[in-house]
C-alpha cells in the first residue's frame, strides 16, 4: 500500500540521511496519498528543501551583470528522459520549433543509453551536453561558464533527476516543467511553469516556486 511504502522510505531516510534520492521516492509517492491533507504532503517537500536545497546557498554565486542585450538568450533544458520516454509527445514540439534566431538552446542530457529518439533531440538542439559523468559541483560549473541564461528542470523528482544541481543557483533564472506533476519542493528554482488546472487559483502557497500559468495550457 502508499501508507507502507511512504513507512518503507521514511525509514530508508533514516538510515541515511545525505541519500537525497530516497527522499525523492518518498515526495513522489506522497503526491497519491488519499489520506494526507495538502498540508502535509507540501511539508515534505520544506523538509527536502530544509535538508538539501537551504544548505546548498553557501555555494550561490554572484552572475555578472549584462551591460548590453544579449543577441540570443540561452536556454538550457535539463532531463535524463532525452529518449523514447512518455515525455516526448509534449517536449519534442517544444524543441523542433524554437526559434534559433533568438534563443540558444542547450541539452543536458544524463542520459547512460541514447535511443533513435535521442538522435531527434540532438538534431534540434544548438549544443548537446552529456552529464552523467558530472558531479553536481562540475555541472554547476559548465553552467555557469556557458552563461546559460535560463535553465529548465524536465525531471522533478523522478529518476535520475539533477535537483541538487539547481539547489546551487547555476543559472540567472530556473524553471521547472513538464517531467513532475507538482513543485520541487526547492525555493532555488524561481518558476513553476503550469496553467490554471494543474494549479488552481489559490493554491500557490503548495508550491516553493512561483507558478507561471500558461493561457493555453502547461502540456
Amino acid at each position: 500500500s502508499l501508507n507502507q511504502g511512504l513507512k518503507l522510505f521514511k525509514k530508508a531516510i533514516a538510515l541515511d540521511e545525505k541519500d537525497h534520492t530516497s527522499h525523492s521516492f518518498l515526495l513522489f509517492y506522497s503526491n497519491y496519498c488519499p489520506n494526507h491533507t495538502s498540508e502535509k504532503i507540501f511539508s515534505y517537500y520544506q523538509q527536502f528543501d530544509n535538508k538539501f536545497g537551504l544548505p546548498l546557498r553557501k555555494e550561490w554565486q554572484p552572475f555578472t551583470p549584462i551591460k548590453k542585450p544579449k543577441k540570443k538568450l540561452k536556454i538550457g533544458y535539463v532531463s535524463p528522459d532525452f529518449r523514447n520516454h512518455s515525455m516526448k509527445g509534449f517536449l519534442k514540439p517544444v524543441l523542433a520549433n524554437h526559434n534559433h534566431e533568438h534563443f540558444e538552446i542547450y541539452a543536458f542530457a544524463e542520459l547512460s543509453k541514447e535511443d533513435h529518439v535521442t538522435k531527434q533531440y540532438q538534431s534540434y538542439v544548438d549544443h548537446w551536453i552529456p552529464t552523467q559523468n558530472l558531479t553536481d559541483q562540475k555541472m554547476v560549473q559548465k553552467i555557469r561558464d556557458l552563461e546559460i541564461d535560463i535553465l529548465v528542470d524536465l525531471a522533478g523528482h523522478t529518476k535520475n533527476n539533477r535537483l541538487l544541481v539547481f539547489a546551487r543557483k547555476p543559472a540567472p533564472v530556473s524553471i521547472s516543467w513538464l517531467g513532475y506533476g507538482y513543485t520541487t519542493g526547492l525555493t532555488a528554482i524561481d518558476y513553476f511553469l503550469t496553467d490554471k488546472v494543474m494549479v488552481p487559483t489559490e493554491s500557490e502557497h503548495f508550491y516553493s516556486e512561483q507558478p507561471w500559468r500558461l493561457n493555453n495550457y502547461g502540456f
